[in-house]
């Protein structure tokens, strides 16, 4: 895979690392990951079943469903091996507070 870093980090929002079991919808098709970042924007996943990754052509639309949590529409924006980057339609800042343990509440 050719990566075209230039160096500078254009996230726009903090990744949290994070060790949580989810689910990926693409259409009809389930299948479990292992969420290992999680940001307002976005997560970085691991495939349990790497051979669902292979059948994955890009761009596609996901939905990443956390249990506790509740479904996230995305796209999927890279796949490397196992690993599968899914871009948040709407920004989920509350909800990573959540996830992640942080207080949600902010000052006024």
């Amino acid at each position: 895979m050719e990566n075209s870093w230039n160096g500078t980090d254009r996230r726009q929002f903090d990744r949290h690392p994070l060790m949580l079991e989810a689910q990926v919808t693409i259409g009809a098709e389930s299948f479990a990951v292992l969420i290992f970042h999680i940001s307002a924007g976005g997560a970085k996943v691991q495939s349990l079943d790497a051979g669902k990754v292979a059948e994955i052509v890009l761009p596609k639309s996901a939905v990443l469903d956390i249990p506790d949590y509740g479904g996230y529409e995305g796209d999927i924006v890279w796949i490397d091996d196992e690993f599968i980057g899914i871009e948040f339609h709407e920004n989920h800042k509350t909800m990573v507070k959540l996830i992640t343990g942080q207080s949600a509440v902010t000052a006024a």
